[in-house]
This record gives C-alpha cells, sequence and structure tokens, in this order.
C-alpha cells in the first residue's frame, strides 16, 4: 500500500518560501525581489501563503490510511534551511566517486557555500561554461571577474545571460555605454539558459548518493539548487528601468522606449530562468509592469503586442490566478504519494512549475486551470 507524503505544512509553503524569499546563501529569487521592482509602481504586496488545511487522501486513491508525514520533506515544508545541508563526509564521498568533476564540484558548493570549492572548479575546469557561469554569478572571484565575464562571452557567444553579466558589471563601474552596447547586444540572442537544469541535476545525484529516497532528492534539489543569475537580472531590470523613467521624465520618449524595449527582452528571459517558478514568473511579471509603467499609456509602439493597459490588466489577472494555483498546490502537494511527487518534480525541472501544476489536477478530479 502506498503511503502519501502529507505534510503539516504543504510543501507549496516551501515553494513559496525557497523561490519567493530571497537567501543570500542560496542565491534564490524572492517576493522581496518582486517588490523592489513593484515598489515604483505602487502594487500591493503578494498575499501571505495561506495555511493549509488537513486534507483526506487524494479522490480515486485505494489507500485507507491517513497521509504519513516524510520527516525531510516537512521540514522544508517548514523553511528549514539545515535540511539542505550534507555532512562533510557525504560531500567528501560524493567528490571521490565522482573523481572531483566539474559537476560534483558545484553540487559540493551548493550544499555547502564554501567558495574554495568553486574556486577549485574554476582552477580545474576554466573552460567548462556552467563552472564559468557560477562563478560569476556568486562573484567568487572579483578581482578577476572581467576577465572571467570575457571567459563566459567566449564560452557562451549566443547565451544573452553573458551580456547580461558584461552589461551590470560596466554600469556598476559606471560606463553606461559600454552596458547599452552590450544589452544591444543581447537582444539579438535567442540561446538564453541560466543551466539551472544542469544544476539541480548534479545536486540531485548528491542527495541519491547521501542515501535519501528519489522523491526527497528531487524535492531537495528543485528548492535547494542555486539560481545566482535571477538576482543578477533583477538588478539590470532595476538599473533599466530607473534610467527609462529618467529619459521620460526628460520628455525624451524615444529614448524611454529603447529602454523599455531592451528591459522587456530581458523581462522575458527572466520567465526562462532558475526553476520557472510560479515566483519567478511573477518575478519577470513585476519587471514588465515596472517597464510598461514608464511608457505613455496612450503611446503606440511597435514591440508592443498589446495596448500597454489591457497587457497591464492581464499581468494582473495572471498573478491573481498564480497566487490560487499555489493554495491549490498546498493541499494536492500535502498528500501525494512518492510516484506522484517523482514525476510532479520531473514535470517542473523539465516544463517548469506552472505546467507540473497543470498536470498535478490531471491525478484529482479537479478542473483543468484554462
Amino acid at each position: 500500500m502506498k503511503k502519501a507524503f502529507g505534510l503539516a505544512v504543504g510543501l507549496i509553503a516551501a515553494a513559496v518560501w525557497a523561490y519567493l524569499h530571497f537567501d543570500a546563501r542560496m542565491g534564490r529569487s524572492s517576493l522581496a525581489e518582486e517588490e523592489v521592482l513593484a515598489s515604483a509602481h505602487n502594487d500591493a504586496p503578494t498575499p501571505a501563503p495561506q495555511p493549509v488545511r488537513a486534507l483526506a487522501p487524494t479522490a480515486g486513491s485505494t489507500d485507507e490510511v491517513a497521509p504519513v508525514a516524510n520527516p525531510v520533506l516537512t521540514r522544508v515544508a517548514r523553511g528549514d534551511t539545515n535540511v539542505f545541508m550534507l555532512s562533510t563526509d557525504q560531500v567528501q564521498a560524493f567528490l571521490a566517486r565522482n573523481r572531483t568533476n566539474a559537476d560534483s564540484l558545484l553540487a559540493a558548493f551548493n550544499v555547502t557555500m564554501d567558495p574554495e570549492l568553486l574556486r577549485e572548479a574554476a582552477r580545474r575546469y576554466p573552460s567548462n561554461v556552467l563552472v564559468v557561469s557560477s562563478l560569476l554569478g556568486h562573484d567568487a572571484a572579483p578581482e578577476q571577474r572581467r576577465e572571467w565575464i570575457d571567459q563566459f562571452k567566449r564560452l557562451a557567444n549566443d547565451n544573452p545571460l553573458a551580456n547580461y553579466q558584461s552589461a551590470l558589471d560596466y554600469f556598476h563601474n559606471q560606463r553606461p555605454q559600454q552596458g547599452l552596447q552590450e544589452l544591444a547586444e543581447a537582444s539579438t540572442k535567442g540561446g538564453f539558459t541560466d543551466y539551472t537544469t544542469d544544476r539541480t541535476q548534479g545536486l540531485e545525484e548528491l542527495y541519491l548518493s547521501s542515501g535519501y529516497s528519489i522523491a526527497e532528492a528531487k524535492a531537495l534539489a528543485t528548492m535547494g539548487v542555486q539560481e545566482p543569475a535571477l538576482p543578477v537580472m533583477r538588478d539590470l531590470a532595476v538599473q533599466l528601468s530607473t534610467m527609462e523613467r529618467q529619459y521620460a521624465a526628460t520628455g525624451d520618449s524615444a529614448s524611454a522606449a529603447t529602454f523599455a524595449k531592451l528591459g522587456l527582452g530581458l523581462a522575458a528571459n527572466i520567465a526562462d530562468a532558475g526553476t520557472k517558478s510560479l515566483g519567478t514568473q511573477m518575478l519577470s511579471a513585476s519587471a514588465e509592469r515596472d517597464f510598461l509603467k514608464g511608457l505613455d499609456p496612450n503611446g503606440a509602439y511597435d514591440f508592443l503586442q498589446q495596448p500597454i493597459a489591457e497587457r497591464l490588466g492581464q499581468l494582473q489577472s495572471d498573478r491573481s490566478a498564480a497566487v490560487e494555483e499555489s493554495k491549490w498546490a498546498t493541499d494536492w502537494l500535502g498528500t501525494a504519494n512518492e510516484p506522484q511527487l517523482v514525476s510532479y518534480f520531473d514535470r517542473m525541472r523539465l516544463y517548469g512549475e506552472a505546467a507540473a501544476l497543470k498536470w498535478a489536477r490531471t491525478q484529482t478530479g479537479d478542473p483543468q486551470r484554462p
């Protein structure tokens, strides 16, 4: 008989915590990050996650017993960051088993946050794009940052993330013209990736090798994976939005529109970053909303596919739907059995959280969201 992984606090609470509360240790995105963007246009804060109701087993299940809480997943749901940590012996055994390759060093860094592991990876594998992007995302070699950015651009010349890293570095060093050139170059590229899927896979293998079940390893890897590109993209969005509004305030609508166009491209890539969680989608929407509100609401722009007011209304509707969907997911994830959780996290990794939740609804008698 299958035992459901019932949680006193649903796993979606962990998702909201893990994806929407910024944790510098993990480099996650955050509700706080979203509100940095939202503050410019006075959006109401996102409602706090709702408490989970006690539920019976999933409708149609053959189980007749009450869900049994899994202690590891319960700790994840409660926001216990220590649950992601492993002992030194576990980490060293994993590194030895994998001959200290690039993926194992990055996974070990993810759970220990020991920067020396990241620097060792860079020394051993300076041409590994995943290593270089991680090194830059965590600013583990600040004295050589420009050299590593140039290396990243060589290794991933079709990835706009390399240009984003370079642009933000130029802006921070008071070289805005070079920063804008990087953004213009980024806008011509369509191969965006921030390598989160690769990081998650290596992290899952580390947890499996340390004795966790498949469902536990997938949950820990998905919730605990680092997303160092998101703070970079968030900061760049704030920088661009500020410049857009400055030009708009001086009456230079053409320059403001240029910044908005660049920013909207950045916002679209934010949606494809990280684990494509609902939180990441809201961060993307918040950035898009900020750029749209910096434009003339009655203006005509060839880079917009619909009127500004209509798009802003759609974004607000999508935001409300995402919050409601998270409430539904709280209940379902609190009663899902292990095979369902395995499939759920696999689908989330491949297609994003929204698609995974759409699949989850097929596991119940609940109607599908449009």
